[in-house]
């Protein structure tokens, strides 16, 4: 019963996921915005969602099929746990320490809140659950 619960969590989170990123993609932008007032999920936290999501159905044993594949979603997780360090550093420092910038282009602000960027809350939130992912491991 709860790896059933478990596994749709995690199925939905994957699904949301896949579903922000296929909004940035420009024929299907339109998906994007369809609130003008609200701002969509940035990319890199929707790509970290995912990984993080499939890292934990394969340490989990759920997917059997891609533990070949282990230390590349270990080796991920890793990254995304640096990268919401950096967030959370390069806030409190003022300075913008992580790589984000070079890895998606700049699609402006919404009420002086940039689009497409991780949040720092955000960050912390990823460094969180990569460090009990890499503990788990």
């Amino acid at each position: 019963m709860i790896n059933r619960i478990v596994l749709s969590m995690l199925s939905i989170v994957v699904y949301l996921s896949l579903m922000a990123i296929i909004a940035y993609i420009p024929p299907l932008s339109f998906i994007n915005f369809i609130d003008k007032g609200q701002i969509p999920m940035a990319p890199l936290t929707s790509i970290f969602f995912l990984f993080t999501s499939v890292t934990l159905l394969i340490l989990s044993g759920f997917l059997n099929n891609l533990k070949q594949y282990k230390k590349f979603f270990i080796g991920s997780v890793y990254v995304i746990a640096l990268f919401g360090l950096l967030e959370v550093l390069g806030t409190l420092a003022g300075v913008d320490l992580n790589f984000e910038n070079q890895i998606v282009p700049s699609f402006g602000e919404l009420n002086g809140i940039p689009v497409a960027r991780m949040s720092f809350v955000t960050g912390f939130c990823f460094f969180l659950s990569s460090s009990i992912l890499l503990i788990m491991h």
